[in-house]
């Protein structure tokens, strides 16, 4: 899948992909406890969740100045927001949710 997006508004990414994981998997799962052992029950292989996780979490935040001004490799950025919908298109319950989604942000279907 490769998804056209404006370079600059994946740094902001980062940020949106933790809040609506939290959101979605936070209503979904609600047993297990913070993003990361949520992330088990939508990103089967560890390598990949493990980047998702980094994207939406280590990036999402800054707290620092260095981290304010440092500008990040956006194709990890890219990649993480593509395993997510990768994740949503392999479970046939989650495939109308992403389409859906798509369309509600002008994505191609």
């Amino acid at each position: 899948m490769n998804i056209p997006v404006d370079e600059y508004k994946l740094y902001t990414l980062p940020n949106l992909l933790r809040r609506f994981l939290e959101t979605y998997l936070g209503f979904n799962y609600p047993a297990s406890t913070g993003l990361k052992n949520r992330l088990e029950n939508l990103i089967e292989n560890e390598e990949e969740r493990k980047l998702v996780h980094k994207i939406s979490d280590e990036l999402s935040h800054n707290e620092n100045t260095e981290r304010v001004f440092k500008l990040y490799n956006t194709d990890e950025i890219k990649q993480a927001i593509e395993l997510t919908f990768k994740a949503f298109e392999r479970d046939e319950t989650k495939k109308n949710y992403l389409l859906d989604l798509k369309k509600s942000v002008g994505l191609p279907t």
